[in-house]
């Protein structure tokens, strides 16, 4: 009898344990993913095998971007591979435009405007595809450019010294709080980790990361190309292996626009920040800021020079 009563616990365990073991791995294949799974994943684009295309009914294509970090350009890859897109008016901070075959693009500098944006279209048209694309320009150049567009809107053209004594002046009063209103937010929708990581899957890459939002967050569905300014030569490739319908377009550079004024253009492009000015905008920033700064090696010179 003892012998049996044993036989029959060890039974009972070894189902008890079999009924539990069966449970969890039915919960673990009908839970809702971890979105901590989709950290970090980037795929690769290769010509030979197009991921999917983006450019069916209802799609939309937005540019959601720093201010000059190549903006012009990305949005008109998207308008003039789809063709016959109409720019329709500007509702708030968002520029839209809509195309044939039932095609959608847009562009803004703000993450939030871009991501209501995408979110009411895709209520509107659950059957579209949509694809976001931002990029990064290392501090070296933007600064530069962010002036020059200011003194371009404002008309504020002045003899070469004048304008680098404003510049200087420019540098040392301005938070940039530009840098602030795109990249974290889109980083921490997709889950993509830090500002080095995604860097870090460029170098990788060749210029850039692909991935697509978690099933948790609100772009879910969506996917982001996220570029590196100092490999648009790439570009044209890229968006080929990224839809064979795309075909990458560049807007003109500031030296173009302003061709009656290219000795203050090139008197700006061409200035070189002092370490003194470099350590105050980079003190006066936050992680994300300092991070930008760190990936492009931006305070390096000044590090060495302060460390002797």
């Amino acid at each position: 009898m003892g012998v049996y009563n044993k036989r029959k616990r060890c039974l009972f365990t070894a189902t008890v344990l079999t009924i539990v073991g069966i449970t969890q791995s039915l919960f673990s294949f009908f839970s809702l993913p971890n979105p901590n799974d989709y950290v970090h994943i980037s795929r690769k684009l290769s010509v030979e095998k197009v991921i999917e295309s983006y450019s069916t009914k209802g799609s939309i294509a937005g540019v959601i971007n720093t201010a000059k970090m190549g903006t012009d350009g990305l949005h008109k890859t998207f308008n003039l591979s789809w063709k016959r897109c109409k720019k329709l008016p500007e509702v708030d901070s968002v520029v839209p435009a809509d195309c044939r075959n039932d095609l959608h693009t847009f562009q803004t500098h703000f993450f939030d405007k871009g991501s209501e944006y995408i979110q009411e279209h895709r209520r509107n048209n659950p059957e579209g595809q949509c694809i976001i694309a931002t990029s990064l320009r290392s501090p070296e150049t933007w600064f530069g450019s962010m002036y020059l567009q200011t003194a371009s809107v404002r008309h504020r053209w002045k003899p070469n010294g004048e304008m680098i004594g404003d510049y200087r002046d420019f540098l040392a009063k301005n938070n940039f709080d530009r840098i602030h209103h795109v990249l974290p937010g889109l980083l921490k929708e997709f889950n993509a980790g830090t500002l080095t990581e995604q860097v870090k899957i460029m170098d990788d890459n060749g210029g850039y990361s692909l991935m697509t939002a978690p099933p948790t967050s609100a772009l879910a569905g969506c996917d982001l190309l996220f570029l590196r300014m100092e490999n648009s030569s790439r570009w044209p490739d890229i968006f080929r292996k990224l839809d064979p319908v795309f075909r990458n377009s560049r807007s003109k550079s500031r030296a173009e626009k302003s061709s009656d004024n290219i000795s203050q253009v090139n008197a700006i492009s061409s200035y070189k920040l002092t370490s003194t000015e470099k350590r105050n905008i980079y003190n006066k920033g936050d992680k994300f800021f300092k991070e930008w700064f760190d990936v492009y090696g931006y305070m390096d010179d000044v590090n060495a020079k302060e460390s002797r």
